[in-house]
């Protein structure tokens, strides 16, 4: 996870949860882990935040919180946020402005991303044509967007590092790097994580 944020912005990230309107989330499950995270995304819930969560298995977080449910398989992950990435941008819900001023290889993405098309991704990853385009959907109609990846089953992959590259690449080409309601750059210490 390091060595992928490092790569694509030279820190890590962290969902701003407080200000999002959309919550996309690579394998969530606070009920077992992070708990507190469970009650503010509830909460940011009830206040009409949507949360589409990508994960292969039918957890508590799926049940409880997600609008939309991405049942992916394993080591997928990547396919799945570079089939959102294409269809964000041949849809033309990106920020082009902020991919202008401050996203490099855009155009070499683009390219890359074409391959990436709902039936191939489908392919791949199980994940069906007809969910990944509402997901899509309902992601660039309730703007800006805060990505979460788990650490733990994302990278237990070879393709782990790539699986982060594509997902953070979501937050530049919807302008949504270190801005409110985001994905926020962060200095982490040994003592940054809550107890709970």
């Amino acid at each position: 996870i390091h060595m992928a944020w490092k790569l694509n912005a030279g820190m890590l990230g962290a969902a701003d949860v407080e200000h999002a309107g959309t919550y996309l989330a690579f394998s969530l499950n606070p009920y077992y882990s992070r708990c507190l995270d469970a009650v503010n995304l509830e909460k940011r819930r009830a206040q009409g935040m949507k949360i589409i969560v990508v994960d292969p298995r039918v957890t508590p977080a799926v049940k409880r919180l997600a609008d939309i449910h991405l049942q992916n398989l394993p080591g997928t992950d990547g396919a799945v946020a570079l089939g959102m990435a294409h269809l964000l941008i041949r849809n033309g819900w990106i920020d082009r402005d902020y991919i202008q001023n401050y996203v490099y290889g855009f155009e070499a993405f683009s390219r890359y991303v074409e391959q990436f098309d709902p039936d191939t991704v489908e392919r791949i990853s199980g994940v069906k044509r007809g969910e990944l385009c509402r997901a899509v959907e309902l992601l660039a109609a309730n703007m800006p967007v805060a990505v979460h990846e788990s650490v733990s089953p994302i990278v237990h992959h070879r393709n782990g590092m790539q699986n982060y590259r594509a997902m953070t690449a979501l937050s530049a080409i919807t302008g949504c790097y270190d801005r409110v309601g985001g994905t926020r750059p962060r200095v982490n210490t040994f003592s940054h994580q809550t107890a709970g």
